[in-house]
């Protein structure tokens, strides 16, 4: 999982918070509740969801073993990679070689 999808993934209980609680005091208060006590209720969610997202983000980006996987895969690509650059270099040594050799012996133009 990628640490973009981490955050939102965090972030998502503090966006229904957010939106779900402002949406719900506005259609109450729409349907005759107390407009102070429905202003009240709409601060605090939205403080409550700004805490929760703040502190989501800071938990997905310290939580341990979300990307080890990924690593893991990346470490073993670089891993192959510089082993075929190894080899790569050892054919064109070879190669090098066997064009000295067919220089020396006139047979190669």
């Amino acid at each position: 999982m990628s640490r973009r999808s981490n955050h939102l993934l965090m972030l998502a209980p503090s966006i229904v918070l957010g939106l779900g609680v402002t949406v719900a005091a506005l259609f109450a208060i729409r349907s005759g509740f107390s407009s102070i006590l429905g202003t009240i209720i709409i601060v605090l969610s939205l403080l409550i969801a700004g805490v929760l997202g703040v502190v989501g983000i800071g938990l997905s980006s310290e939580l341990p073993g979300i990307d080890t996987e990924e690593d893991e895969r990346l470490k073993t690509l670089r891993a192959a990679q510089r082993a075929m650059i190894e080899e790569m270099d050892e054919m064109i040594e070879i190669l090098g070689e066997i064009r000295d050799t067919l220089k020396s012996t006139g047979e190669s133009d």
